[in-house]
């Protein structure tokens, strides 16, 4: 009987062991798609302290009237992902970039912030607002153009 139980609980260990890492991890999606900004990003993440993400990849196209051409289309990696906060029904990215290469100084940056949607039914729903800002160093004077929208995420 003893012999029975032990393999009980091995096993039972094991299907704990084999469950467990499909509720370590989550993903989510953004999205932004208005005359000035199309954005999408997407990412895994891990549930615990800090809610680190895992893989995360954006692509931001700048639509602003007069904008740099060099920043209409960019692939974003974390590396450009400068802080981040997903906790308490929050869900917050901030990208910079600043160009590379010879040109004159610029960079993009953009701060989506999203709360989960109280209103529905769906925990999985994130809305909020966003903060874009392109910036360049030009001859005679500097350059910024800015733009704000909606912002939607969904979160597995």
């Amino acid at each position: 009987m003893g012999m029975m139980r032990a393999r009980r609980a091995v096993g039972l260990l094991g299907l704990m062991a084999w469950v467990s890492p499909a509720q370590a991890t989550g993903n989510f999606l953004c999205e932004i798609d208005d005359p000035s900004l199309k954005f999408t990003a997407e990412s895994a993440f891990s549930h615990g302290l800090g809610e680190a993400f895992l893989g995360f990849k954006a692509s931001l196209e700048v639509r602003l009237k007069d904008a740099p051409k060099d920043w209409a289309r960019l692939e974003i990696d974390s590396a450009s992902l400068v802080h981040h906060w997903f906790a308490g029904g929050d869900l917050n990215l901030h990208i910079y970039r600043e160009r590379e290469g010879s040109g004159p100084h610029g960079y993009v940056e953009l701060i989506v912030r999203t709360e989960q949607n109280a209103r529905d039914d769906d925990e999985a729903a994130f809305d909020g607002a966003y903060e874009l800002t392109v910036y360049e160093v030009a001859e005679p004077e500097s350059r910024t153009w800015t733009a704000n929208g909606k912002v939607s995420c969904s979160v597995g």
